[in-house]
């Protein structure tokens, strides 16, 4: 298994030969093979775009934007779509505490619109009376495909901003508290 530079080791734009001894050995990334990358031999740094292109080189990679294989490319744009590429990170296992706060209230409305409705089927009718129940109801069984889309959207939902969740989470929240206060006025 290979070895990372440790973070820090090469700041960025020194030269190699200007880095610490500890940053002038081999490393590689893992993957579907490794790729080694060294400290050019005149004492430049890779750039990014060398770097992304020498891991392309040996490596298939779909465009983030059309999904085309971007192995053996020549530049850092894809030619497919003509977007510009570069070198990033991500996390292997992003947080999920905002979507969860935006799909757990989402998710347990589904369920009681789910139970209203198995209801309606076994018995035909639901003890109702208009107003408040009703729109209680009804609020239930639309997060039913509410619920879908939360689990469909959770990347962008995931990616969105920490103001936006915290919106999306109270909104469902409230909404959820606030149709089940009227649901068990009824019983």
């Amino acid at each position: 298994m290979s070895e990372y530079p440790p973070a820090g080791d090469i700041p960025r734009g020194v030269p190699a030969a200007a880095a610490p001894a500890s940053a002038a050995r081999e490393w590689s990334l893992e993957g579907e093979g490794d790729l080694v990358v060294e400290p050019a031999g005149d004492g430049r740094m890779l750039t990014d775009d060398q770097f992304l292109l020498a891991y392309l080189r040996e490596h298939d990679a779909a465009c983030p934007a059309c999904g085309y294989n971007l192995r053996m490319l020549g530049a850092p744009r894809c030619p497919e779509c003509g977007r510009g590429l570069r070198l990033g990170l991500s996390l292997a296992f992003p947080p999920l505490a905002g979507w969860l706060a935006v799909a757990i209230p989402v998710l347990l409305s589904a369920g009681v619109g789910l139970l209203l409705a198995l209801m309606l089927a076994a018995h035909g009718e639901l003890p109702t009376e208009r107003g408040a129940f009703m729109a209680a109801t009804t609020y239930f069984w639309l997060t039913i495909p509410g619920a879908a889309l939360v689990v469909v959207l959770r990347r962008p939902i995931m990616r969105a901003g920490a103001a936006v969740k915290a919106a999306l989470s109270v909104t469902a929240a409230v909404l959820a508290v606030a149709a089940m206060v009227l649901l068990l006025k009824r019983f």
